[in-house]
C-alpha cells in the first residue's frame, strides 16, 4: 500500500489568501470552517489543539504567523519536490522499511514540526510547516530522515508502550543519530540542533544529565516538555536539550552496538545502559 498524502496546507493557503486584514472573529470562524472542519479527525487527535483552537489563541497565532508566511510557502514546496529523493536515501539504509501510512502537511498551531501519532486508528506522520518556518529550517532532508526514523523504530519494536522519560530520550536521540549519519555534511541547525543549543547544552552538561537521571522514570508531561519542547518557561536550561543529550547517549552506545542492535534495545536493559551514560555525562564533559 502506498503512502497517502493529505494536503491540509492547500486549504490553509486558500483560507489565508481570502483573509486579508487583521485577525478578527470572522477570520477565526473561516479558519475553523475551511481548515479545521474538513480534517476534524486529525485536529481532534492532537491533544493540545482543543485549547489552541480557542479564540484568543487563534488571534495570537494569526498575528505571529504573518511574518512566516513566505518561508512556509517555500518549505511547503520543498517538501513536495524532494520527498521521493529523500525517501530513496532513507530506504537505502533501511531497505525493510514497510511503513505506508498517511502524511499530513498542515499548520500545527506552533505545536510541532514533525510528529508521529495515530489518526483515526492509523499511525501517521504530521508535518507542521509553521514550526519548520519558525525554526528557520531551510534543508528539510535531515528533518524528514529524523521523522522517518521514528516510524522505522516503531516498526522494529512495534509493541512498545513506554511512557517513561528515558524512552523519549532514546527515541529522539536515535532519530537525530540516524539523521546525522545520513547527512554527514549537514550542519547542526539542519539536523534539528542549533549551534547555540549544542553550545549551551554542553556548558550545562553535568546539570542537565543529572536532572535527566533523576527524572529517568518520569511520565509527567511537564518533564518531557522541559527537555523536548521548542519553547519552555525555564531559563536555566535550553529548550530541546534532550535531543542533544539523546544524541550523546546513542553515540556513546554505538561504540558497542550496531545500528540494528541500537534500534532494538528496549525495556530495563536499555534503561540501565542510558543510566550508565548519563552518570558519565554528569561527572565529565567528554
Amino acid at each position: 500500500m502506498a503512502i497517502k498524502f493529505v494536503d491540509v496546507m492547500a486549504d490553509f493557503w486558500q483560507f489565508w489568501s481570502a483573509s486579508e486584514g487583521p485577525p478578527d472573529a470572522e477570520k477565526i470562524e473561516r479558519f475553523r470552517q475551511s481548515v479545521v472542519a474538513p480534517y476534524q479527525t486529525l485536529f481532534d487527535s492532537v491533544q493540545w489543539f482543543e485549547k489552541l483552537l480557542q479564540d484568543e489563541h487563534l488571534l495570537d497565532y494569526f498575528t505571529k504567523i504573518t511574518p512566516l508566511i513566505d518561508q512556509m510557502k517555500l518549505l511547503d514546496t520543498q517538501l513536495r519536490q524532494n520527498w521521493a529523493s529523500d525517501w530513496a536515501k532513507f530506504i537505502g539504509l533501511f531497505p525493510d522499511m514497510a511503513w505506508s501510512g498517511t502524511v499530513y502537511m498542515m499548520p500545527s498551531l506552533f505545536c510541532f514540526d514533525g510528529r508521529v501519532q495515530e489518526v483515526g486508528g492509523q499511525v501517521s506522520l504530521l508535518l507542521g510547516v509553521d514550526v519548520m518556518a519558525w525554526l528557520k529550517q531551510t534543508n528539510l532532508t535531515p528533518f524528514l530522515h529524523h521523522e522517518w526514523t521514528h516510524l522505522y523504530h516503531a516498526q522494529v519494536v512495534p509493541d512498545i508502550v513506554e511512557k517513561r522519560l528515558f524512552w523519549a530520550l532514546w527515541s529522539e536521540g536515535l532519530a537525530v543519530y540516524v539523521s546525522r549519519r545520513l547527512n554527514l555534511t549537514a550542519n547542526f541547525t539542519e539536523i534539528l540542533l542549533t549551534p547555540e543549543l549544542v553550545t549551551r547544552t554542553e556548558e550545562l552538561l553535568p546539570k542537565i544529565a543529572a536532572e535527566l537521571l533523576d527524572k529517568i522514570d518520569s511520565e509527567q508531561r511537564e518533564d518531557y516538555a522541559d527537555f523536548f519542547f521548542g519553547r519552555i518557561e525555564r531559563t536555566d536550561i535550553p529548550a530541546r536539550s534532550g535531543y542533544h543529550i539523546g544524541l550523546r547517549v546513542v553515540t556513546h552506545l554505538s561504540e558497542r552496538y550496531t545500528l540494528p542492535e541500537l534500534l532494538r534495545l528496549t525495556g530495563d536493559p536499555l534503561r540501565h545502559e542510558i543510566t550508565v551514560v548519563l552518570k558519565t555525562l554528569t561527572y565529565c564533559h567528554s
